[in-house]
């Protein structure tokens, strides 16, 4: 939900070319690409592999808390 793109259904070419001709508005594009840089920003490596620890560590029913790397 951070409005950083469109979706479609992959088969819907009028859904699909509607898309992709709202994209040649360049401040649609900016602001766009803007959300959708400040959505990834938090998953750097670090936080995505203590997310993947932690699901591995549920998954496993393990209590302890994980190491710090």
């Amino acid at each position: 939900a951070h409005d950083a793109g469109f979706v479609c259904d992959a088969l819907d070419i009028a859904a699909l070319a509607g898309a992709m001709t709202q994209l040649l508005d360049p401040a649609l594009r900016a602001a766009m690409g803007g959300r959708a840089r400040q959505a990834v920003l938090p998953l750097t490596p670090e936080a995505m592999a203590a997310q993947l620890l932690g699901l591995y560590r549920a998954l496993l029913g393990l209590k302890t808390p994980p190491r710090t790397l």
